[in-house]
């Protein structure tokens, strides 16, 4: 009773100020005139669905070409066709490459949904990345987590003391879009497709190595 008297007469009413109204927008208010009569902007992931209010998008010139030649030159990407594979095929072929020696498995395609993020971190622990000491996923509330090797649960990457040329990196199909986890400079990674893959979807998967140029 002391304990709920001190909070709910000293310190809440101190900390927890309450306001009888609230201001609040959309980003399409903010970037409309209501505000400002000249808006500029930029995003690194442009697209013509825009609101009225936003105008048209003007698309930086010889940026989609540029896509088009890194993410077809031969010395960037190798395409690899796999008959009769199964996931644990899959994970074991990632986990064992050392020419290359991958350090990300994009699933743009989709193909491991059976499994959990912190599932397939585990099984690519098991079936090799001997030259990595964690790997990275997304959890269940969109945390970066990483599952050290040897421990049984993982543990937030903020906290993690590991550089990014040790640990791998693994994005599961709902964050090949808008996700941000550095790797190291060289890093290599094995991009998984499906036959509804756009070309803006495969830039995008390959672009979360943002050394890529």
């Amino acid at each position: 009773l002391v304990i709920r008297w001190y909070l709910h007469e000293l310190v809440f009413p101190q900390v927890l100020r309450a306001s009888p109204a609230k201001l609040s927008c959309s980003g399409q208010a903010l970037g409309s005139d209501m505000l400002f009569g000249l808006r500029f902007g930029f995003s690194g992931t442009p697209s013509s669905l825009l609101p009225v209010d936003l105008g048209q998008c003007q698309y930086e010139k010889l940026t989609e070409g540029r896509f088009f030649a890194t993410l077809s030159h031969p010395g960037t990407v190798a395409v690899r066709v796999l008959h009769n594979w199964t996931l644990p095929k899959l994970l074991r072929l990632v986990a064992s490459s050392l020419s290359p020696l991958f350090s990300a498995l994009i699933d743009l395609g989709a193909l491991f949904t059976g499994l959990s993020n912190q599932q397939v971190a585990e099984a690519l622990l098991t079936q090799g990345l001997q030259s990595f000491k964690g790997v990275v996923f997304l959890g269940p509330a969109d945390e970066e987590l990483v599952l050290i090797r040897g421990r049984y649960h993982p543990i937030p990457l903020k906290n993690c003391g590991l550089r990014p040329e040790q640990r791998f990196t693994f994005y599961d199909q709902a964050h090949t879009t808008g996700v941000d986890i550095k790797q190291a400079p060289n890093a290599c990674a094995a991009v998984t497709l499906g036959k509804k893959v756009t070309f803006r979807d495969f830039a995008q998967a390959c672009w979360r190595l943002r050394e890529l140029e």
